[in-house]
């Protein structure tokens, strides 16, 4: 589905601040105009009177805007990275997982930060998302090798900030869970696992999230024992 003129004028007063006159609307482009905004909470009256929107009001939006149909690729001129990774926290939080966004930390020499940290038992994601058109297979594949650095950092300075973790994601205690490095793209690539690290499209994100059990044993993924 196309990005129609009704959903491009919610966009561009969400994104751009360009203004909104739902006085000119039909009664059917108003109830669609409603529909698009639902999840927010607003009226249309609301919603036009409003001169700035927060990321994650804008976010909350575009995943509505994908949940009812809309080309992900048609969304891509709207969205910046940040608005991204809010997708991808939002996706993961209403698939049942506990999320914890931009997450940083640092061992001896040296700082991290981790995209979205994602867990749902068994499994803890430790995700890099992509936002970019390139369908290059190189710059995909030197994510994945980054993203398993990170995780191996991540790892070894788990003693020091479990406490945070396990608060902050309901980690279980006395439990394995598997943390898995992920990349998650904007774009399609050719690329799919690399070292058996998944580098997994916007598009193919949900099924490869049901189907997780069917192939655990192809990718990667590190053991790690709460006490």
């Amino acid at each position: 589905m196309r990005i129609d003129n009704i959903t491009n004028s919610i966009l561009n007063h969400l994104i751009q601040k360009e203004k909104i006159d739902f006085s000119h609307f039909s009664a059917f482009e108003k109830k669609k105009c409603f529909q698009i905004i639902e999840p927010l909470g607003y009226s249309l009256e609301e919603f036009q009177s409003i001169t700035h929107f927060d990321i994650k009001e804008i976010s909350l939006v575009i995943y509505h805007l994908v949940k009812l149909g809309n080309n992900i690729h048609h969304l891509f001129a709207y969205l910046n990275w940040k608005n991204f990774e809010d997708l991808i926290t939002l996706i993961f939080d209403k698939t049942g997982y506990t999320v914890i966004e931009n997450f940083r930390f640092k061992d001896e020499y040296t700082r991290f930060e981790i995209d979205v940290l994602s867990f749902r038992y068994p499994y803890l994601f430790a995700i890099d998302c992509k936002y970019h058109k390139n369908r290059a297979s190189s710059p995909m594949k030197n994510a994945a090798i980054a993203q398993k650095n990170r995780v191996e950092s991540l790892i070894e300075s788990f003693p020091v900030i479990s406490e945070s973790l396990i608060k902050q994601l309901h980690l279980p205690v006395k439990r394995l869970i598997f943390i898995v490095p992920l990349v998650i793209s904007w774009g399609n690539h050719n690329v799919h696992l690399f070292e058996r690290i998944p580098i997994v499209s916007f598009n193919r994100l949900s099924g490869f999230l049901q189907d997780l059990d069917e192939f655990r044993d192809d990718i990667l993924s590190f053991e790690l024992s709460l006490s």
